[in-house]
């Protein structure tokens, strides 16, 4: 087994990318998501248990209507569209933090399976800024 066993990445600036680019806002979130696949498999190979996604925080919930139904559908069409075989590679994935404004559709997505080899945590609505503020202060 690989010395590291979680990893943690912040999916920031996917849109910002698209825009330094001449591409619109949902170009980057599609390109994140691929770039997502691609360290999937490769934390996999390298034999890292755990990988946790600061995916969406507060502040997402500022952005328009169109582009936040739009994130969601990557993540509904990607869970939907990869399930089994996340289901074989023995890849379960658990979202930690609030739930309640998320799309009905995301809400019954939202099981944590028993069959932990590796494990994907999607942390949604975290308050990164206000964390790290309250950890300065103390």
């Amino acid at each position: 087994m690989n010395k590291i066993r979680h990893l943690a990445i912040i999916m920031d600036g996917n849109g910002r990318w698209a825009k330094a680019k001449n591409k619109n806002r949902s170009y980057g979130h599609s390109k994140g998501l691929e770039n997502l696949k691609n360290i999937i498999k490769k934390i996999v190979n390298l034999k890292i248990r755990y990988l946790t996604l600061y995916t969406f925080s507060y502040d997402n919930w500022k952005r328009s209507t169109l582009e936040i139904k739009y994130i969601f559908s990557l993540l509904d069409n990607y869970l939907n569209k990869n399930y089994l075989e996340l289901k074989n590679k023995k890849i379960s994935v658990k979202f930690v933090g609030e739930q309640n404004r998320l799309p009905l559709k995301i809400k019954k997505l939202i099981k944590t399976k028993e069959f932990i080899q590796f494990l994907v945590n999607i942390l949604l609505k975290q308050p990164f800024k206000m964390k790290t503020e309250r950890k300065l202060s103390s």
